[in-house]
């Protein structure tokens, strides 16, 4: 019977295994860590550029009757007073703005 306390052959090859193997999880979980954070700033990004968008239809759509200009106007003032991502909502009214018929 051999003492459970010898090193064989085997564990000397198998020594610091757990090492590596540790190490290569946690590179994982760093990365899927860092995934997660970035994948939370992009919705919440997109949710702050959503309520610019809304903020801008809502008003051009108030300001539409007093004319095409006006409304186009008042939508870019108003998505402009917007903060998404840390920076200011800045909108090109020429392609940024889109005034049509819904039916």
């Amino acid at each position: 019977m051999q003492n459970p306390h010898c090193e064989t052959a085997n564990n000397q090859k198998r020594r610091g295994a757990i090492a590596v193997l540790s190490s290569l999880c946690l590179v994982v979980v760093v990365a899927f860590l860092a995934f997660s954070v970035d994948f939370g700033y992009i919705v919440v990004a997109e949710s702050e550029l959503q309520n610019a968008a809304d903020a801008g239809a809502l008003s051009g759509a108030r300001a539409l009757h007093y004319g095409r200009n006006h409304a186009i106007n008042a939508a870019v003032l108003w998505a402009e007073k917007n903060v998404a991502a840390g920076e200011n909502v800045d909108l090109v009214s020429a392609e940024d703005v889109e005034i049509g018929v819904w039916n």
